[in-house]
């Protein structure tokens, strides 16, 4: 949000950036909760657990997603801005 109010394509680049290594560690660990269940077969509150930390983990990612279209959109908005001339 500082990045869209302020118009500072230094911090847009820096979500942008964020949010990819996001996505990577989502599926990280994910990947190491399934391990996890197939390989120990965890107990019923070791399971909520690595159910909660997934989907804890899918709603960190959406919510990157999200910066991700403002950081995007806040771009276009500067650069569009940028462009114009005052009469």
């Amino acid at each position: 949000m500082q990045a869209l109010s302020r118009f500072d394509l230094e911090l847009v680049d820096k979500v942008i950036a964020v949010e990819h290594r996001l996505n990577a560690m989502e599926v990280e660990i994910d990947a190491e909760c399934g391990k996890i269940i197939a390989r120990r077969q965890p107990a019923a509150s070791d399971l909520r657990l690595l159910m909660a930390i997934s989907k804890a983990i899918t709603n960190l990612e959406r919510a990157g997603d999200e910066a991700h279209k403002i950081a995007k959109r806040t771009r276009r908005i500067a650069n569009d801005d940028s462009g114009k001339t005052s009469t």
